[in-house]
Formats: C-alpha cells, sequence, structure tokens
C-alpha cells in the first residue's frame, strides 16, 4: 500500500471519528487532523476518562496544565491508518459508555 493511500485511509478515519463523536456522543472535536481532542475541561475528567480508555483497549493521553490552559484539558487522540472502520465505531462506543 503506498504512501498516498495510507493518508488517504487516515483522512477519512479522522472524518468518521469526528463525525461519529459529534453525532453519537454529542461532543464538538475541533480539529483537522488525525489528532483529535475531545475537550473536558477538568485535569481529573481527563485523567478518569484515559484510565477508562485505556482500560478497554485505547491508547489515549490526558493532556493536562501546563500543556493546556487550566479549563482546557482534554484527551488526545491520534489515529494511525492501520486502524478501520470498526476500530473508530468501537471506539466512540467506549466513549460513549464511558459518558
Amino acid at each position: 500500500v503506498q504512501a498516498s493511500d495510507r493518508r488517504k485511509n487516515l483522512s477519512k478515519l479522522s472524518t468518521e471519528l469526528k463525525k461519529q463523536i459529534e453525532e453519537r456522543v454529542n461532543i464538538e472535536t475541533p480539529s483537522s487532523s488525525q489528532i483529535i481532542p475531545i475537550i473536558l475541561g477538568d485535569a481529573g475528567e481527563a485523567l478518569n476518562m484515559a484510565d477508562f480508555l485505556r482500560e478497554n483497549g485505547f491508547d489515549t493521553l490526558a493532556i493536562r496544565k501546563p500543556t493546556v490552559a487550566a479549563g482546557a484539558e482534554r484527551i488526545r487522540l491520534s489515529l494511525n491508518a492501520c486502524l478501520s472502520k470498526n476500530d473508530i465505531t468501537r471506539l466512540v462506543s467506549v466513549i460513549g459508555n464511558y459518558r
């Protein structure tokens, strides 16, 4: 598979994830790349959600102050081209289960 095909697939996956998060979980995801933030606004909440996602098989990071301003704490989802649409759907389901 050529790099351009992987980039196209990654772009599709990113668009699909943003769409599903916004429609199914009602969270805005301000991103135009494969790095998608879920802004929670609380450091403890970001840590708890990151732990929950890791427990369910998704390696995620809680991003907190001083990396982001207080009140802008978030989960950072970084996609890669090896994921499938089913992976995206499962991730959104796990996020929904947390909420």
